[in-house]
């Protein structure tokens, strides 16, 4: 549509002058769509991200109180993957080369050599990997580490013992391992995280 002026000539419609306008406007405002559905598309995929990460940096806050609340028992029994605690197993094995009536006797000698085992169970044939072996020094003496799996055990003094399972052919003593003596642990210390129980001397009589 033209409006003719008096002077002559064409004069554009004032609707066709605004169409550059309306068209700056309709290209702003798609792409500001554009520029939003691009920033959204970044964001989400970061704030997942972020979010996982506060997640995972979370899990150990969950349920301290209760951890710390178990921390003494814990250190004292040495329960846990971790091994919190060392329990050790002590004993002396003595031969009594005197009067068989005469337990203990007047100078017993240390037993060298010998080979004890810590059992713990109530059957008969004690479970895979519930023992733990050890060996006699020069005095008679053993000290055997309880595996870390062991020391959750309740009542350790009530569940294991003690029992020897071989004697030197050169002690005096050697028949007496045939009857295969069990012996009984009791809880002597409990120290920086170091139990010690002991089975104070094991007296053994030549047959």
């Amino acid at each position: 549509m033209h409006i003719k002026p008096k002077g002559g000539g064409v004069v554009a419609s004032p609707s066709l002058s605004l169409h550059p306008l309306l068209a700056l406007q309709q290209s702003l405002y798609s792409d500001s769509k554009y520029s939003i559905a691009y920033f959204l598309r970044l964001l989400i995929p970061n704030m997942v991200f972020l979010v996982v990460i506060v997640f995972f940096l979370a899990i150990p806050t969950l349920g301290s109180s209760d951890l710390l609340g178990r921390d003494d028992s814990v250190q004292w029994a040495g329960y846990g993957e971790e091994k919190l605690s060392t329990v050790v197993i002590a004993g002396t094995i003595l031969c009594n080369t005197g009067e068989p009536s005469l337990i203990p006797s007047i100078n017993p000698h240390p037993v060298s050599g010998a080979k004890v085992s810590v059992v713990c169970g109530t059957n008969r044939k004690a479970k895979k990997g519930s023992t733990a072996k050890g060996r006699t020094d020069v005095s008679g003496r053993f000290a055997i580490d309880l595996p870390t799996h062991l020391h959750a055990i309740p009542n350790l003094e009530k569940v294991c013992h003690v029992r020897v399972v071989y004697i030197p052919l050169s002690s005096p003593c050697t028949k007496a391992c045939a009857a295969k003596h069990n012996k009984p642990i009791a809880l002597s210390s409990v120290d920086q995280g170091i139990r010690t129980y002991t089975t104070h001397d094991i007296h053994l009589s030549r047959t």
